[in-house]
């Protein structure tokens, strides 16, 4: 039974359909890749279990007939077993650079050093947790909008839409401890009053920029770097100011706050 099996593997009867099946395969792929583009062709098709399966059954089908005419005497003999472990080695290659390396663009610059950033394609998304631990993964957004993988970091990815815009909202008491501060710049010679939150997460509201003034929000790890941040600054140091916040049961306690920041130019 088993030799049996083992001769149906390494037989033409099940190399031919295998090698039709696959033409077939990347022929509609090359067609299917003009319409969806290569990430999409890359994830569906060439990275898909069910075709690695196929590559995999027909390295074991090019293996094991080539093992069948062992030993290999005479031309006929040396150039069919060359050829069969050619075409096995070409598959175990393509299937290394596709599953394990990394393409991407690196820029070189000759006024420079050199540079050790990689641009690479595709799309990445990071997930920062409110005490600033971050996870990062790889996800292919579909031509539907959906999103793959579809679940990471406790979170359920519906979807992706290139225009969106996402609402941030600052309560007392809500349901993720995150420290925030609303700040209130007004302005008696325009008669403008600005309203801005001033938090530790998402990022783009740790600080702010106006004109050539900073504004940015520290969370002193104790008293010792409180105070650091609080004293005076030196000739040599730009005009910095500091915000104390303090939290008992999440309540803020008390705050003080510092001259405004001021970016040395």
């Amino acid at each position: 039974m088993e030799s049996r099996i083992i001769r149906f593997l390494g037989s033409i009867r099940l190399a031919v359909p295998l090698l039709a099946a696959i033409a077939v395969i990347l022929i509609g792929a090359t067609f299917y890749e003009s319409e969806v583009g290569s990430a999409t062709v890359q994830r569906e098709i060439y990275k898909s279990a069910w075709f690695c399966a196929l590559m995999f059954l027909l390295a074991v089908n090019l293996g094991i007939s080539t093992l069948s005419r062992f030993p290999w005497k005479g031309p006929r003999k040396i150039g069919f077993a060359l050829t069969h472990w050619g075409l096995v080695i070409i598959i175990a290659g393509s299937a290394a650079v596709i599953h394990l390396s990394t393409e991407g663009m690196l820029l070189v610059r000759t006024d420079s050093g050199p540079g050790s950033q990689i641009r690479v394609e595709g799309d990445w998304l990071e997930v920062v947790a409110p005490d600033q631990t971050r996870q990062q993964t790889d996800i292919f957004i579909k031509p539907d909008g959906s999103v793959y993988p579809q679940q990471f970091a406790g979170l359920s990815l519906l979807g992706y839409s290139d225009n969106a815009i996402k609402s941030v909202q600052f309560t007392n008491d809500g349901e993720v401890e995150n420290l925030a501060v609303q700040l209130q710049l007004h302005s008696d010679r325009m008669g403008q009053t600005l309203e801005r939150w001033l938090a530790v997460a998402p990022a783009g509201y740790s600080q702010m920029d106006i004109g050539p003034a900073r504004l940015e929000l520290f969370e002193a790890r104790d008293d010792a770097e409180l105070q650091r941040l609080l004293c005076a600054p030196t000739a040599e140091q730009s005009l910095m100011g500091a915000l104390k916040i303090s939290q008992v049961d999440g309540q803020t306690d008390r705050a003080a706050i510092a001259p405004s920041a001021l970016s040395k130019y």
